[in-house]
């Protein structure tokens, strides 16, 4: 079992494929449950299914296994541990506090014994600053082979820019902006300009892009609910995950 723990946006999940990819069992199935959607019990009663007639096994990734909750926590470790671990793989991901969380009694310790049998920490954007040049142009490579583009890397001016930004959602959304700027720049390469229009356009301050702050503090909040689930086209998981609320608390507030 393998714990992938870190800050939204740092690949948690991109690491879990990787990991399956490049082990023995790249060819069985590779199974993401997404722990802020999927109902714990109802996985369970699968896996108990599948293991008799997937033989071949595969690897069951549980992403935010830290939104479950307790009860289905401990059901889970229960099972997993009765599993024959030559044919099943398991890996987990989840935030960056979860050992706090397992002192808090706020996740099962048990189940965390389980997956922390090998537990890897991704850094994020902010802890691998002196990485940030060989990153950006990682990205400008991969936004021109998708994009048509020969943009070469950024001017001196536009990468102090980048630099000096705070990267709330870390890699993720450094990528999206730079496949942004990549696209509209004029040139070979950013410039500080498609920098700052980039990072402008992404940014959305309540009550100057068309949210009206009027109401209630509930009111207003439920607004920003709506506009964030309205930019992640429904997608209850990682409107959770941009908001740091849990999908529970987020369905509860979405319901009145």
């Amino acid at each position: 079992p393998v714990l992938l723990s870190g800050d939204p946006g740092v690949g948690k999940v991109e690491m879990a494929a990787a990991i399956h990819r490049y082990s023995e069992h790249w060819m069985c199935p590779f199974i993401l449950v997404d722990c802020t959607v999927a109902s714990l019990p109802e996985l369970i009663q699968w896996l108990n299914k599948s293991a008799q007639f997937m033989r071949g096994g595969a690897t069951v990734c549980f992403e935010n296994l830290d939104a479950s909750d307790r009860k289905s926590q401990r059901q889970l470790s229960t099972l997993l541990q009765s599993m024959d671990p030559e044919n099943w793989r398991f890996i987990a991901t989840a935030r960056s506090g979860i050992q706090q969380m397992v002192g808090d009694g706020k996740f099962d310790e048990q189940l965390y014994r389980f997956f922390s049998q090998l537990s890897l920490y991704i850094p994020n954007l902010n802890q691998s600053r002196h990485n940030l040049e060989k990153i950006v142009n990682l990205y400008i490579i991969e936004a021109n082979s998708r994009l048509g583009r020969q943009v070469i890397g950024v001017d001196e001016e536009g990468h102090k820019l980048i630099w000096e930004h705070t990267w709330h959602y870390n890699y993720d959304e450094l990528q999206q902006a730079i496949y942004q700027m990549v696209l509209i720049a004029q040139g070979p390469f950013i410039t500080a300009r498609e920098v700052r229009t980039t990072v402008s356009a992404r940014e959305s301050v309540p009550g100057e892009n068309g949210l009206p702050l009027e109401g209630t503090l509930e009111e207003i909040e439920l607004k920003i609910i709506r506009r964030v689930l309205e930019e992640e086209k429904g997608n209850l998981s990682r409107t959770s995950e941009r908001l740091n609320v849990g999908r529970s608390t987020l369905w509860r507030k979405l319901k009145g």
